[in-house]
């Protein structure tokens, strides 16, 4: 194993490489830039080639690339081209804010979507498994956005038990205050993970039990609740090891949505306004800091999946 992580380790830098040649390219090349947030919009052309050359947008492609990738070898992933302050500071206001609501979405979405998906698959052809499997058709089928705007006039508005956004009341911010603020969009943030992993474990369960282990397992008069846990359940679940690894990227890239509807600070909502003002050093942080945690997910799923299941080896 220890030389399959060096080796993946390898490939890694130079995957993280080509990420950022692609990501830095098309930032570079798209229409509009950073000086027309930078001023006010009636600035002449000379103070724009002025603010350029200040920038180094003036530099070859190739040089300015150079420039930056110096910099990120050195630490420095330079500073923002609209506040001027240093990106890894900006990002690290808004990480804490970020982590909560993911975390809070990963654990509520897997407490909630596996004992759905298993429960179903038992009472197949029942009424609860129709009604998990209309639910699941249903949520796929209703824009995620929508469903947020919904929730957020029906608890907000109209029954005012829960706030329209933020991370807490101005003031106050105690733990009871933002866990209330943190009930909304953490629940429908998991509910694609409940949809995603109640259709999943379903299929995966009713897969187990046509098994001949299964069924050799029933025949020596195992109890029910035994066949269950040891057989059914143990190699049902085995797969979703390899979703908690590409759960580590939704740490940045899956809140985006839910930040952005319910004014949440963090670094989903960061990256939408960095994309707006063209702020590239911040753009190009965010890229490879959500693509090492994809790289990074992968890599701890391949491991954990070797260590539940001693079938797969790592070479």
């Amino acid at each position: 194993m220890k030389r399959y992580v060096i080796r993946r380790a390898i490939q890694s830098v130079f995957l993280l490489l080509a990420i950022t040649v692609i990501g830095f390219t098309l930032m570079h090349i798209a229409p509009g830039g950073p000086v027309q947030f930078y001023e006010d919009p009636r600035v002449t052309p000379e103070r724009i080639k002025q603010l350029e050359r200040a920038l180094g947008l003036d530099q070859p492609l190739p040089v300015q690339y150079a420039r930056w990738l110096w910099g990120i070898v050195r630490g420095d992933f330079g500073r923002s081209y609209v506040s001027r302050r240093p990106v890894l500071d900006m990002i690290a206001e808004r990480l804490p804010a970020t982590v909560m609501l993911s975390g809070a979405s990963l654990i509520l979405g897997f407490l909630g979507g596996i004992p759905l998906g298993v429960y179903a698959a038992i009472k197949r052809g029942t009424l609860f498994d129709t009604l998990v499997r209309i639910t699941t058709v249903a949520g796929n089928a209703i824009p995620h956005w929508w469903l947020a705007l919904i929730m957020i006039i029906f608890f907000s508005s109209t029954l005012r038990i829960l706030p329209a956004g933020g991370m807490y009341t101005l003031g106050n911010g105690s733990i009871p205050d933002r866990l209330w603020h943190l009930i909304l969009p953490a629940s429908l943030s998991a509910f694609g993970a409940w949809l995603t992993l109640s259709q999943f474990l379903r299929s995966q369960v009713l897969e187990v039990l046509r098994a001949d282990y299964v069924t050799t397992a029933r025949s020596k008069g195992l109890h029910e609740r035994v066949v269950m846990t040891r057989h059914v359940l143990r190699n049902a679940l085995l797969p979703v090891v390899t979703m908690m690894g590409g759960a580590l990227a939704g740490l940045v890239s899956g809140a985006v949505l839910f930040e952005y509807v319910f004014s949440w600070p963090g670094m989903g909502r960061l990256a939408v306004e960095a994309v707006y003002k063209r702020d590239y050093p911040l753009l190009m942080a965010l890229l490879i800091i959500s693509s090492a945690l994809v790289i990074l997910g992968n890599l701890l799923a391949d491991i954990a999946y070797s260590i539940v299941d001693p079938r797969v080896k790592l070479k």
